[in-house]
């Protein structure tokens, strides 16, 4: 049992680490005027329930792949599958059960509790009219889900003949298939997490790289001499001067001294403001800029900022062209069930090589743990990237920004409903098409012959547990022979999605052409972001502004 106690720590190693990351992006992103501490704390267990959920899968592949020994292709009688099995069912449930109860009782919560603020309400008021609001979701909701148990059975049992029968309602509840209903619902969570990842993930997995390719604006600004700009600033004034004084001579003193001006000075007025805001600011980066700290910092930390990017571009690029090629493969596969049903089986393995995949599933387990992870950490910072870059939007319509210092928590609160439903939605290109055989055996193995003798004597009668599955060996499958029924584990997490594909079909065709959404999303975010020139934003906080501006004067 020192594997499984070892994955178990590393997947928390890996949360925790990601969790620091989500403290150091609370704290870039709250605005320093509106902060609400139960904001704070329903975000951060948000995110950090998004970070267990995608991090997960890999645990449980990385779990599964225990109960075989893959030299021998047998069963490792040293490993209680079941008892193993029954901690990761409990850590999937755990997790979509706090997912579930941020989305429908701590966001809710949250937001009205903090919109329900002014100068004259009480906590207890704020806390009275949150909790009315919160429980007429959480009912309605229940109540939604009790029709989508009940009333499919209803035509299957019985009705009452005269008045109320209590007997009918328990006949209906005992044909009632909840389990079903659970995966309509999960269907559809994750049919609602693919809108928002082809949205916003779509572009996050272009804008990260590019962004860290590319110098920013501040970057830009500080590279520039602070004696030229200081002139710039100082013809700028005196130009504001010379407006300000011609409409204090040609006008009387009786009238306040702009609406003495012309519409044209005012309005030259106004864009030579602006200006000396900019030409305050690029001052202040370049003086920062000569200093030797900074100047060690973009000798050093400029390079690494490269290589980083350069890295995410791989991964970006390579992420959304596996997942292309295995939506073409699984449409040209004649004797696949592709679009029918979305999931990537019995396919030739020689119609499509997938290197990630491989990568996977020939590196030792603990290797294709780490890997699996940091991919799955990526994508998850490319979708908040891609909330980061569009802003909380509702189609074209932008209802709050997100940006650094001045992210309300209203946007911190929906930000984290788009990531959970993103990060649901990412689970299906993970498991379907960017390694589907791995997310459903990892790198196991099953002996194809009659003796476990015959395989530890030759090494190629151990065959993959995901090739049983995909083609008949030697008229030998998984379902048919010994010790493939016995050696191979599928992953919870696969068991899920099949049972799923298994019951709603249909999902399946949904979702797999949503996947060209992502990819189509993902090349025009791409050329947009390189075509794009980084501009320094306006300041938002006024008031520190016109202290930054009179402390040059």
């Amino acid at each position: 049992m020192k594997d499984v106690l070892i994955f178990w720590i590393s997947f928390f190693v890996l949360l925790g680490l990601a969790t620091i990351g989500f403290v150091h992006v609370l704290y870039a992103l709250s605005d320093r005027h509106e902060k609400s501490i139960l904001t704070v704390v329903t975000v951060f267990l948000g995110l950090t329930v998004c970070a267990s959920a995608i991090l997960l899968p890999s645990l449980d592949v990385a779990l599964a792949g225990l109960g075989n020994i893959s030299s021998l292709g047998l069963p490792n009688e040293g490993i209680n599958m079941g008892r193993v099995q029954w901690w990761v069912s409990f850590a999937y449930v755990l997790t979509y059960a706090l997912m579930a109860f941020v989305l429908c009782v701590a966001v809710p919560f949250s937001y009205v509790f903090f919109e329900e603020w002014d100068d004259e309400s009480s906590t207890r008021t704020q806390a009275a009219t949150a909790f009315k609001y919160t429980a007429i979701l959480v009912t309605t909701v229940a109540i939604l889900f009790g029709i989508g148990i009940l009333v499919p059975n209803a035509k299957r049992v019985k009705g009452p003949k005269d008045g109320a029968d209590w007997d009918y309602f328990g006949r209906l509840l005992s044909v009632a298939r909840p389990v079903r209903a659970l995966l309509f619902v999960l269907g559809l969570m994750i049919l609602l997490g693919t809108i928002a990842l082809i949205y916003y993930g779509g572009t996050g997995l272009a804008t990260l790289p590019v962004n860290l390719l590319k110098p920013s604006a501040e970057q830009l600004e500080a590279s520039g001499n602070p004696e030229d700009a200081q002139v710039n600033l100082d013809l700028n004034r005196q130009q504001q001067r010379a407006i300000e004084v011609r409409a204090e001579q040609e006008s009387s003193a009786d009238t306040s001294l702009r609406t003495r001006m012309s519409r044209a000075d005012r309005m030259q007025l106004d864009s030579l403001q602006r200006r000396e805001r900019a030409l305050v600011r690029t001052l202040n980066l370049q003086r920062e800029g000569s200093s030797l700290r900074k100047v060690f910092s973009n000798k050093v930390g400029r390079p690494l900022q490269v290589f980083v990017g350069m890295v995410g571009l791989i991964l970006s690029g390579g992420f959304v062209t596996i997942l292309l090629l295995a939506l073409m493969r699984a449409l040209i596969a004649s004797n696949a069930c592709g679009p029918r049903c979305g999931v990537l089986r019995q396919l030739p393995a020689s119609l499509f090589f997938n290197p990630w995949e491989t990568l996977l599933q020939s590196t030792p387990s603990y290797v294709a743990f780490i890997f699996s992870s940091l991919l799955a950490l990526y994508l998850l910072m490319t979708l908040l990237n891609g909330v980061a870059s569009l802003g909380i939007r509702f189609v074209w319509v932008s209802l709050f920004p997100v940006q650094a210092s001045g992210t309300v928590p209203q946007a911190l609160l929906l930000m984290v409903v788009i990531a959970m439903a993103g990060v649901i939605g990412l689970q299906w290109p993970l498991l379907n098409f960017v390694q589907p055989g791995y997310a459903t055996f990892g790198g196991q193995t099953f002996c194809n012959a009659t003796t476990a003798a015959q395989c530890e004597q030759d090494s190629s009668l151990v065959l993959p547990c995901v090739q049983a599955i995909s083609a008949p060996v030697n008229n030998l499958t998984m379902l048919q022979h010994d010790f493939s029924k016995v050696a191979c584990h599928r992953s919870i997490v696969s068991q899920v999605v099949g049972a799923l594909l298994a019951n709603y079909p249909w999902f399946g065709i949904l979702l797999f052409w949503a996947q060209y959404g992502l990819v189509a999303i993902f090349l025009v975010a791409l050329v947009t972001a390189f075509v794009k020139r980084p501009s320094l934003a306006e300041p938002t906080d006024e008031e520190a502004v016109d202290e930054e501006t009179a402390l040059l004067r």
